[in-house]
């Protein structure tokens, strides 16, 4: 099965509890909850009426229905998601906010946008770019930006811990362990549960959170990501994750250079 193939199907079999789930998730990881995350996310977020603005991985739609509900307008937002399962699931949330100008949903990659050159004056992605190749889509959110336009991500970031030796040799028996898992679950007869940092998820959904890893970075590795790719980074803040082993919490605000 492909990357892109995995994602699609997990989030499908999460659509329908996503908010509920990733809730959950946060508040074990990092004692945050969702909606108290995504609002330290919009907190950066300084928007006009006229912005054009595009969330990636927009799941349920939850930052274009804040955006559109704050703006009284949805008319400019754009939300883009890979997975159709997940785009019913925001048309329906839409409909039921009785906006009188929603936001438009377009099913498609973040790493390969269908989306015309610096069209946006804001682009955001909320706890998607790990399941990215995160060059590739900084490449491509550069690409849809405007000169001078402002990119906001909030996302897991990998932990210090995680870059020593002990961290390093540590994730490596875990991803070893949760594979050997998926391996002896695969082999039995239909779909299994599995069990990973005390959370319950399906195969497909744990082999995608696997598969997630190589792409985890820590702040440091986000700001010079960013700054390679002709970024001025304007503000970090991190979460701190509540036990060493678990991924913390990062929301970067940068914007393109002029220069």
């Amino acid at each position: 099965m492909e990357d892109q193939d995995m994602v699609i199907e997990a989030f499908t079999e999460m659509a329908p509890a996503y908010e509920e789930s990733v809730d959950y998730e946060l508040r074990l990881f990092w004692g945050v909850g969702y909606k108290a995350f995504m609002g330290r996310l919009l907190n950066m977020i300084d928007v006009k009426a006229d912005d054009w603005i595009l969330d990636i991985a927009t799941g349920t739609a939850v930052i274009p229905r804040k955006l559109a509900g704050q703006l009284s307008s949805g008319r400019n937002i754009v939300g883009l998601d890979l997975t159709p399962g997940m785009l019913q699931e925001a048309r329906q949330k839409i409909a039921a906010s009785h906006l009188a100008e929603p936001p438009a949903l377009i099913c498609g990659s973040g790493m390969d946008m269908p989306l015309q050159d610096h069209a946006f004056d804001v682009v955001i992605c909320g706890l998607g770019t790990h399941h990215m190749e995160v060059p590739r889509l900084m490449a491509e959110v550069k690409r849809v930006l405007k000169p001078g336009g402002t990119f906001i991500m909030a996302d897991v970031r990998a932990t210090a811990f995680w870059r020593t030796p002990l961290g390093v040799l540590l994730l490596r028996v875990l991803i070893w362990f949760y594979s050997l898992k998926l391996r002896r679950s695969a082999s039995k007869q239909g779909e299994g549960g599995i069990e990973a940092y005390g959370l319950s998820m399906t195969e497909t959904r744990a082999q995608a959170e696997l598969e997630a890893f190589r792409s985890v970075l820590t702040t440091d590795e986000w700001q010079s990501l960013v700054e390679s790719l002709g970024f001025h980074c304007l503000a970090v803040e991190e979460i701190p994750a509540l036990r060493r082993i678990y991924p913390g919490g990062l929301i970067l605000k940068a914007v393109v250079r002029l220069d």
